[in-house]
């Protein structure tokens, strides 16, 4: 629930919180509490021996809704000036933190999964580190090649390396070589060329014209599958034999067991079903594919009449390895640029991976 813009010229880069989204989110919390002490003073709905009650979840309430409604930050980076200003305020009120930008070693990317009461999900936070324990944290995006231009912002910015440890190595950029595709880094020597046999066994095909290397590849996996038939068995069964059933036992109306049945039929029974159906078919049938040239990559991956297609020219390809997922459900081979990424082959095996990624990589470095 954070809402950040930001802003950057020649001299400054600044990174705001607050207001916004944050706005709406806390306004409830600060109504809700003003009528709780609002209640608990006029005596309405307690005993006055319990209106501290009232003012007590009121008091928490409404500084909670306050804090999200009023509150406001900014970290700002201001290279020329070779200074950093991080404040927390609100209502006027200020707290301040500054310094020399030279206390900074390195602007870090990692990848952490984050969960709450009701889902998991992962993000991408960008600090901003120095010696001892001094460390800024700028924004956390959910979206990893927002997290990377971010990162190459600041490092560039401030004059510093990037460290990413998203992907689950370590790798370190100076600034002056953020902009190098990964033909300039493997002359330079940044990179090494990895020359991988090709496996014996293999799930990809592939096919050679000229200087041109398709690979295709299936979508899903075995687990895939298996967890196409839990939504389509597992679930149904856990709702209809909790619910569906002692429901239908009920003495209640007809009307009214059906069509609560029906209700939780739909979302809970149908709706798994078909979403376990899709994961199997897509398993089965879905294709994805990489063609690969000097002249660039193509991706592609279709499931049905259903195709997506990304595609990134030679020169403005980065980096090739193998990463993480941002899932944290496996890794994938990902081809990074500052403005797209692809990634695909999560189904085969390291071995299969480490190859296609080796001939991609010495393609495009071509």
């Amino acid at each position: 629930m954070t809402d950040r813009t930001s802003g950057s010229s020649k001299s400054d880069l600044t990174f705001r919180s607050g207001g916004g989204c944050m706005m709406l989110f806390g306004l409830p919390f600060l109504l809700f509490g003003i009528a709780g002490i609002g209640l608990a003073a006029t005596g309405m709905g307690e005993p006055k021996e319990n209106a501290w009650v009232g003012y007590l979840v009121g008091s928490i309430l409404g500084a909670i809704g306050m804090g999200f409604v009023f509150g406001r930050s900014e970290i700002s980076f201001d290279p020329i000036a070779r200074r950093w200003c991080q404040w927390w305020g609100m209502l006027g009120i200020k707290k301040k933190k500054q310094g020399s930008l030279d206390d900074f070693t390195e602007v870090e990317i990692t990848r952490e999964v984050r969960h709450n009461k009701n889902s998991t999900y992962t993000v991408f936070p960008v600090r901003v580190k120095g010696a001892g324990d001094l460390r800024l944290t700028v924004e956390e995006p959910r979206d990893f090649v927002k997290a990377r231009r971010l990162g190459e912002k600041l490092g560039k910015g401030i004059g510093i390396p990037l460290a990413d440890s998203s992907g689950g190595t370590q790798t370190i950029v100076k600034p002056e070589d953020m902009d190098d595709n990964i033909k300039q880094k493997i002359r330079e020597g940044q990179i090494e060329l990895e020359q991988v046999p090709e496996p014996s066994v293999k799930v990809s095909k592939y096919e050679v014209d000229g200087t041109t290397v398709r690979f295709s590849m299936p979508t899903g996996g075995l687990m895939d599958i298996i967890g196409g038939v839990i939504a389509m068995v597992v679930i149904p069964a856990f709702v209809g034999g909790v619910f569906l059933l002692p429901l239908l036992k009920d003495d209640s109306p007809a009307e009214e067991k059906w069509i609560i049945g029906g209700v939780i039929g739909v979302v809970f029974v149908l709706g798994p079903v078909l979403a376990g159906v899709r994961m199997i078919l897509k398993s089965i049938y879905g294709r994805e594919g990489v063609e690969v040239s000097p002249q660039g990559i193509r991706w592609w991956s279709s499931f049905g009449p259903f195709t997506k297609k990304k595609e990134i020219p030679a020169d403005k390809v980065e980096e090739v390895k193998i990463r993480s997922m941002e899932s944290g459900s496996g890794v994938e081979i990902t081809v990074l640029s500052d403005d797209v990424t692809i990634s695909f082959g999560r189904n085969l095996s390291d071995n299969e991976k480490r190859w296609i990624a080796s001939v991609v990589q010495t393609i495009l470095a071509a």
